[in-house]
């Protein structure tokens, strides 16, 4: 039989597309169906001030995804994290559109998602011309089946609808626009976090809780087991602990039933006697170990997922926070986190210049940060302290928004709760700050009841609520947080402290803790040209407010104190008087300059927000190579000789190591390809399944990997396929603003 030059043609062409899909996803794994993801952040289609009705026929531009379209403040317009047209603000709605390829060698059994890690603050989305569903809130991740709907191997095409905070939250009827997601609902909006192309087995791991305790030298996992099968499944659960490649500890297996359908549950433990500890200076090491949970069925592996965890216990105890059996005194820091800091290249800069001022703990104000920053404090070593927005509104009483708050809570805790560097949890900013109603303590017995539930691991903190240890005396509810956190006003501080300690009825028991620490300066609200017109009265204004943040340290220490927070660090620890003579003006000069007209990247792909306009971010410079990281200033310099003054040493280094990067630029005939999937499979017995990343415009995909080595990265197409060996190496914290720790490789097509 002869055929003709077309029919080989397509022969040929199915026959690579087959290929290409097998080669490309086929990591060293005894499982036959083996989960993966592509990354499909980087430009989409974007129309704004849109109709939910209907996507246009016309008008798209070009947006960055993650990020906001804007950024409002108090009423007034300013760009947000990529710089728009000012009249998309006033419609708060937009549509969004990507067109993308599915493998094909994903049409095999498996089930496909499409995960977003957050929309702020309404989405709507449609996939192929199918409605999939909507979702509402900024920091709860969200995802759909979409096996059925998904075209294998061909163009799909994505379409999310999404509406900011203000619009959003009255649609769903359980506010006015107030601070139902931290504050940050109603000032922003886009698609603001990663989004995801998953694939997984039809039985597989849906979720771990490691659990590790320093007191009982114990680790402890839960595990939550889907079947999206249409008959039970009967599976042994095997977990295993192993850091670089090698085995470290064996929890057995167990047998689990799974119904059709459903979701089971089966725990897994072991006495763990030597584990090196995860933590900094006296306390340890950010040292990081991983979860590998084999799932079989007679002896047939069904799916492999890797968990990535430290080994750290933080309690509350005899008035003091204990880490690893130590006491530790904490200074930490209170920064308005929002979609610009949500890279770890900020983030990175940004824990160095807190940790130089012994700040030893964050507290997302009101916010929740993305899944992949927690990453990065896990491998730096710092305290993290994320924080809910609860009833610090009058939404206290509407039975819709604690369902709804309850929701978030659920969703966010049981995503981010793997991370060592999560010591606490945070209910609220300020909601009951002077008052301890019944209502209001109801409410926060709930939330707290539903905290605890999911999380009996950390302490349950609540900023500046310590009225509520008088509510068990005044109103007979049994009910108290974990910590007495203060937010006390006036100088010196300590009597203030002592004052509500007193009136709220401290229990002697719970860790006093300044959750916001106000030196009522008045210098600190004058701009920079102002205070440069005086530096003499500028460089008084700066050293008085060290001087506070000094003074109270040093008396909260002595008196038993369990730490503070000076209020806030990064808005007056980084511009501003070093000296009678020298006046710190950031990266750049940035206080008095517009610099950075514009923040470069190496790539727009990968994981994280690639923004233009840095914000108020641009005190941290990652990206500028002739530019010092930040400026440190006197008050900066003081907090940090308080907490060596008051401990006797400092708080401990970060960790100076930072996770390898790679980005792998594809080309055709010497020019990028725009729109392929690069896959990175590890080649030493990393605990990783098979990863892929979109590229960009310029052709470049940008990985962060969570292990050194070696590992093969592979690019298909329907026309050819191309690969390169890759070695991957740890960076250093303390290199230079800039990208010189990325890796970067070539694939020619």
């Amino acid at each position: 039989m002869r055929f003709s030059k077309r029919q080989v043609g397509i022969v040929i062409g199915v026959l690579m597309s087959a290929l290409s899909s097998i080669s490309i996803w086929a990591a060293e794994s005894a499982v036959p169906l083996q989960r993966a993801r592509i990354c499909l952040n980087g430009e989409w289609d974007f129309y704004g001030k849109a109709k939910e009705d209907a996507p246009p026929a016309a008008g798209w531009e070009k947006i960055r995804v993650p990020g906001d379209w804007f950024y409002t403040n108090c009423g007034q317009w300013s760009p947000g994290t990529v710089l728009v047209r000012k009249e998309w603000v006033t419609g708060m709605s937009a549509w969004y559109r990507l067109e993308f390829m599915a493998p094909a060698g994903w049409n095999d059994g498996r089930f496909i998602r499409l995960d977003f890690e957050g929309v702020n603050h309404y989405a709507k989305v449609m996939l192929n011309g199918q409605y999939l569903g909507e979702h509402y809130g900024c920091l709860t991740a969200f995802g759909f089946d979409v096996t059925k709907t998904i075209k294998f191997g061909q163009t799909n095409s994505l379409l999310v609808f999404v509406q900011s905070g203000i619009l959003s939250i009255r649609k769903q009827g359980i506010s006015d626009g107030g601070t139902v997601a931290g504050r940050r609902a109603e000032r922003t909006a886009g698609i603001h976090r990663d989004v995801y192309l998953t694939c997984r087995p039809p039985v597989s791991v849906e979720n771990t809780f490691v659990q590790t305790s320093f007191r009982k030298k114990e680790i402890k996992v839960k595990f939550w087991v889907r079947n999206d099968d249409a008959k039970p499944r009967t599976v042994d659960v095997a977990a295993l602990v192993q850091k670089e490649g090698k085995a470290v500890l064996s929890l057995g297996k167990r047998a689990l039933t799974v119904p059709a359908g459903a979701t089971a549950t089966v725990e897994l433990k072991k006495r763990w006697r030597d584990p090196e500890l995860w933590g900094f200076g006296q306390w340890g090491a950010p040292v990081l170990y991983f979860l590998k949970t084999d799932l079989s069925e007679a002896s047939t592996p069904l799916d492999t997922d890797y968990t990535r965890f430290g080994f750290r216990e933080f309690w509350c105890e005899k008035g003091q926070f204990w880490l690893n059996g130590k006491k530790i005194f904490i200074v930490g820091d209170t920064p308005n986190f929002s979609g610009a800091t949500d890279n770890r290249q900020f983030l990175t800069v940004f824990s160095r210049a807190e940790r130089e001022a012994n700040i030893s703990l964050l507290r997302s104000h009101t916010y929740i940060l993305p899944d992949t920053s927690y990453d990065v404090t896990d491998e730096l070593g710092m305290l993290m302290q994320p924080e809910f927005s609860t009833t610090g509104n009058s939404l206290s009483n509407i039975p819709a928004y604690i369902v709804y708050e309850k929701t978030v809570i659920r969703d966010v805790i049981s995503k981010l709760w793997n991370h060592p560097s999560i010591v606490m949890w945070s209910d609220d900013n300020e909601g009951s700050s002077g008052k301890a109603d019944p209502g209001h303590t109801l409410v926060h017995k709930d939330l707290y009841d539903t905290i605890r539930q999911l999380d009996p691991t950390r302490p349950i903190d609540s900023n500046g609520n310590c009225s509520l240890f008088s509510v068990k005396k005044q109103y007979k509810i049994d009910f108290k947080p974990d910590v007495f956190n203060v937010h006390p006003y006036g100088n010196p501080a300590y009597p203030e402290v002592k004052r509500q300690m007193k009136q709220f009825n401290w229990d002697g028991e719970a860790p006093v803790y300044v959750g916001e620490l106000f030196a009522d300066v008045s210098v600190i609200h004058q701009s920079a040209s102002t205070l440069l017109k005086n530096q003499t009265a500028a460089y008084l204004g700066y050293r008085a407010m060290g001087r506070f943040f000094l003074e109270s340290i040093i008396t909260f220490h002595k008196n038993g104190l369990a730490g503070c927070a000076p209020h806030t660090m990064d808005g007056t620890g980084y511009w501003g008087p070093v000296t009678p003579t020298i006046f710190a003006l950031g990266p750049g000069k940035c206080v008095i300059t517009n610099w950075p007209e514009k923040v470069l990247w190496p790539s727009l792909s990968g994981p994280g927000a690639k923004v233009e306009n840095p914000g108020g971010t641009k005190l941290w410079n990652w990206f500028d190579p002739e530019e010092p990281a930040y400026t440190p200033n006197i008050v900066h310099k003081l907090v940090a000789f308080a907490y060596r003054l008051a401990t006797g040493a400092d708080v401990g280094a970060l960790n100076p190591r930072r996770a390898p990067e790679v980005i792998v630029t594809v080309t055709r005939a010497g020019e990028p390809v725009q729109g392929v999937y690069v896959v990175l499979t590890g080649l030493e017995k990393q605990a990783m399944n098979p990863e892929g990343v979109m590229t960009d415009k310029d052709g470049t995909a940008w990985f962060v990997l969570k292990e050194p080595g070696a590992y093969e990265a592979v690019c298909a197409t329907k026309q050819s396929i191309g690969k390169t060996m890759v070695k991957a190496e740890w960076g250093r914290t303390n290199d230079r603003p800039g990208y010189e720790h990325i890796r970067h490789v070539l694939i020619r097509l």
